[in-house]
């Protein structure tokens, strides 16, 4: 009876965990995703109203309105609905829609190749920073990359953490000059 009631209570407790992970969790992703695409939809307004990029550019139009797209359809993104998605325009996509959507690329590189090299920068930011948050949701909200996810953004922290302190410490006055010998013995060393 005893392994009975010790299954049911890690089924219970399994099944508990996934429905956090499931709905509250992915509810704040998806928050967090949508949160963060409005930061950069305004940063690339705010770089508009600043004279970088015109608001009629058609690259300015065409980001603006690919960074709504992510916004309203961000419930929409996970792993697998990516993977389905790729995989369905790889294997059985009809010749029409990979044509429109070749198209739609080539459109797009030659309206940011017009611009000129400042407002491209803006444009080419804007959309990097919306496909590193689109990454990031993926990973959170996979239960195949989410452990990956937290170890790695731990172990980024605590590299950050102890380079900071060793730039403190080994930064110091006090430091300095055993730190110029240091170095310069590591430079002649590498030649």
């Amino acid at each position: 009876m005893d392994r009975l009631a010790l299954v049911i209570l890690n089924l219970a407790a399994i099944s508990a965990l996934f429905y956090l992970f499931d709905f509250p969790y992915r509810r704040y992703r998806e928050r967090a995703l949508r949160d963060r695409i409005f930061a950069i939809r305004d940063e690339l307004f705010c770089k508009a109203e600043l004279g970088l990029i015109a608001f009629d550019a058609p690259a300015y139009v065409m980001t603006r309105r690919m960074l709504n797209g992510m916004i309203r359809f961000a419930h929409t993104v996970s792993l697998w609905r990516i993977i389905i998605m790729v995989g369905t325009e790889f294997l059985w996509a009809s010749d029409d829609f990979r044509s429109e959507s070749k198209r739609y690329v080539e459109k797009h590189y030659a309206v940011v190749d017009q611009l000129s090299e400042p407002a491209r920068s803006v444009v080419k930011a804007a959309m990097f920073e919306a496909h590193l948050a689109v990454i990031s949701h993926v990973m959170y909200t996979s239960l195949i990359f989410f452990p990956l996810a937290v170890i790695t953004k731990y172990l980024m922290h605590m590299f950050i953490r102890v380079r900071a302190n060793y730039q403190e410490v080994i930064g110091s006055k006090l430091l300095q000059p055993a730190n110029t010998v240091l170095d310069r013995e590591a430079f002649l060393a590498g030649c």
